[in-house]
C-alpha cells in the first residue's frame, strides 16, 4: 500500500490519546513493510499488523523491520489470523484505494475489533484532487479516457512533474504509474464508503480529515494550525482534496 510518512505521527498520537483506552490492543490493517507497527512497538504499544502481501506488493514482508517481523503476520484467503474481538483499535493508512470491495474486508475487521472498538481509516476517494502514487493532480480522473491519462502522465513527467523516483526515465515511469493507476487502484465515491461503513460496523463513521489536516499542520509547526475551530469545515474540504478522507468509527456492540 502506498504510505505516507506524515499520516504516521498522527495515527500512533490519536491512539495514544489522553482518555483513550490504556493498553489498548492494535492492529494496521493493510501495514505494508510495518513502518507503523515498528513506531508504535517503539512506544511501547501493543500492536500487530496484517497485510495480503499480494499482487505488485509481493516480497514487502521482506522488508519489515527485524523489531517488528514477529508481530507482522500475513492475511489469508482474506481472513486475518485473529480470534474474534482481538483488537481495541485498528488503523489503516492508504490501503482502501487498493480494494475494489470493501465490504469483505470490513467485516474482517468488524470479525477481530471488540465492541465499543474503534476503527481508524485514511485513503483517498474518487472527489480527492491529488493522486499519490502518480504525484499529481486529476490523473485518477482521467481513468474514463485512458489515451488521455496516458498523454497527460506521460507529459507531466517529462515536464518533471510527479513521480520518477528510481532515477528510471519519464516513459518508464510512466507506464509503472499507469498500471498502477489501471490495476491496483479504485478510488470509491464518498458517499458509498460512508454506506458501507455503517451497514458493515453498525456505526456511522465520522468523517475527521479536518483534524487530519490540523495535527500536520502543528506538527510541521504551521501557523495555519492555530486556524479556529469555525473553519474546521473548510480544512476538512482542503484534506480530502490533498490528502484524501479519514474515517473514524466506534464498532457497535
Amino acid at each position: 500500500m502506498l504510505h505516507h510518512s506524515g499520516n504516521y505521527d498522527y495515527i500512533l498520537d490519536k491512539i495514544a490519546a489522553p482518555g483513550q483506552k490504556p493498553g489498548a490492543r492494535i492492529l494496521d490493517f493493510g501495514c505494508g513493510t510495518g513502518a507503523i507497527v515498528a513506531m508504535g512497538l517503539a512506544r511501547g504499544l501493543d500492536i500487530r499488523g496484517a497485510d495480503t502481501f499480494a499482487d505488485i506488493y509481493e516480497g514487502w514482508q521482506a522488508s519489515v523491520p527485524a523489531e517488528a517481523r514477529g508481530a507482522v503476520h500475513k492475511i489469508e484467503a482474506g481472513r486475518l489470523p485473529f480470534a474474534d474481538g482481538a483488537f481495541d483499535v485498528v488503523v489503516s493508512n492508504q490501503v482502501f484505494e487498493h480494494i475494489a470491495d470493501p465490504a469483505p474486508a470490513l467485516a474482517e475487521i468488524a470479525r477481530v475489533l471488540a465492541p465499543g472498538g474503534r476503527f481508524l481509516a485514511m485513503f483517498p476517494v474518487a472527489e480527492t484532487w491529488y493522486e499519490g502514487h502518480a504525484k499529481l493532480y486529476f490523473a485518477h480522473w482521467l481513468a474514463g479516457a485512458p489515451a488521455l491519462q496516458s498523454a497527460y502522465v506521460s507529459a507531466m513527467l517529462k515536464l518533471g512533474f510527479g513521480n520518477c523516483d528510481g532515477g528510471v526515465g519519464a516513459e518508464t515511469a510512466a507506464r509503472s504509474l499507469l498500471r498502477i493507476l489501471r490495476e491496483n487502484c479504485v478510488n470509491h465515491r464518498r458517499r458509498g464508503i460512508f454506506a458501507v461503513w455503517e451497514k458493515t460496523l453498525g456505526a456511522k463513521p465520522q468523517s475527521i480529515a479536518g483534524d487530519l489536516l490540523r495535527a500536520r499542520l502543528a506538527h510541521r509547526g504551521g501557523a495555519l494550525a492555530a486556524l479556529p475551530g469555525a473553519l474546521d469545515p473548510l480544512l476538512g474540504f482542503i484534506s480530502r482534496a490533498r490528502l484524501g478522507e479519514a474515517l473514524l468509527v466506534m464498532k457497535n456492540g
